[in-house]
């Protein structure tokens, strides 16, 4: 795959690099067609192609729950930091028996030597400037409130990462449709869905993080499924709401 940025793409599950880390994050249960386990395996290979994927680096993780990427990390990095909020006990993806015995969850095989979990919002990062190698977060940005907050947690990556580290980044995007008239009265995930314009001010304009290539926003005749009616069903590419379309984007940015 020669381009990290871009729209989640039913056509990406033909691509033999991506696929392989799909089958590696996901063994021994069988390959999905869900825009979740692109998010992940794109990230993934963002960060092997940055070469952090080692036991010299450290990770963090910003809002990232109970879900496979911190502990699969965990098996090749020197450690792995894990953060959400977790006090709301109805998600199941910030469980809070995270904090007292995250092996019980652990959705994969990982490292306990190697991963620890706290409670930190991603808009005050408790770490020092210069901290880490790698930082990612998967849809999960666009939960955090206002845009306003969204730029500042932008603004607490640029921070902790160490030059040249990798940011890997996934989030809910629009894809068509007005969004401005659902978001009068509409449900809180119409307002946690980016516009392009969006992406560009809170998430690349808002700090001096890089992003490794041009963002790839094309897409071809993906299959669509109704939202919340069929959130259940895959291929889960693109999502239709009230008249607009929305999927997964992935960012691939370093600091300079």
């Amino acid at each position: 795959m020669r381009n990290l940025n871009k729209l989640c793409s039913l056509g990406d599950w033909q691509d033999r690099e991506l696929l392989s880390e799909m089958t590696e994050i996901f063994k021994p249960r069988q390959v999905f067609f869900h825009r979740k386990l692109w998010e992940w395996s794109i990230g993934l290979l963002a960060i092997k192609r940055a070469g952090k994927l080692n036991e010299q680096c450290i990770a963090l993780g910003i809002g990232c729950g109970a879900e496979n990427p911190p502990f699969y990390l965990s098996n090749f990095m020197k450690y792995v930091f894990c953060t959400d909020l977790y006090t709301i006990s109805s998600w199941n993806e910030a469980n809070p028996q995270m904090l007292s015995n995250p092996g019980k969850i652990a959705p994969c095989a990982w490292n306990p030597r190697r991963m620890g979990v706290q409670v930190m919002d991603g808009t005050d990062i408790k770490f020092e400037d210069n901290s880490f190698d790698v930082v990612f977060s998967y849809s999960s940005i666009e939960h955090f409130g206002s845009r306003e907050a969204i730029k500042k947690t932008m603004n607490e990556i640029e921070r902790v990462l160490k030059p040249g580290g990798i940011l890997s980044l996934a989030t809910e995007i629009l894809i068509s449709g007005d969004i401005n008239q659902l978001r009068i009265n509409g449900p809180p995930i119409v307002h946690e869905i980016f516009t392009q314009e969006e992406v560009q001010k809170y998430l690349i304009d808002s700090n001096r993080l890089k992003l490794t290539a041009n963002i790839d926003y094309s897409q071809h005749n993906e299959p669509e499924i109704k939202f919340p009616e069929e959130a259940d069903k895959v291929p889960h590419i693109v999502l239709r709401y009230k008249g607009i379309k929305f999927g997964s984007l992935h960012l691939a940015m370093t600091k300079p």
